[in-house]
């Protein structure tokens, strides 16, 4: 499997992706907050979890984009996919 395969793979589930990413950083500051105010370790053992979840694929997309743009030459403006390409990353940076 190519990765232009895989890019159309996961265009067909564009929906639950975005929503999975969009509900991560909300469910980490939501339910960190509150743990914090009950047990601490227990919040950061949460948030440690809910960090690594968010940084493989906005790690793995970061790399991708830039695989893409530097060796494949491939032109992001016409064939970027929002959900695919940016969410990630962007999640990423909003669950740190």
């Amino acid at each position: 499997m190519t990765i232009n395969e895989l890019m159309r793979w996961l265009e067909q589930f564009q929906g639950w992706i975005a929503l999975g990413l969009v509900a991560l950083p909300v469910v980490t500051y939501g339910v960190g907050g509150l743990l914090k105010l009950g047990t601490p370790a227990l919040a950061r053992g949460f948030l440690a979890g809910a960090v690594f979840v968010a940084v493989v694929p906005g790690v793995s997309m970061a790399v991708l984009i830039l695989y893409m743009v530097l060796f494949v030459r491939l032109n992001l403006l016409r064939e970027m996919h929002l959900v695919l390409h940016l969410l990630p990353v962007l999640s990423m940076l909003w669950t740190l």
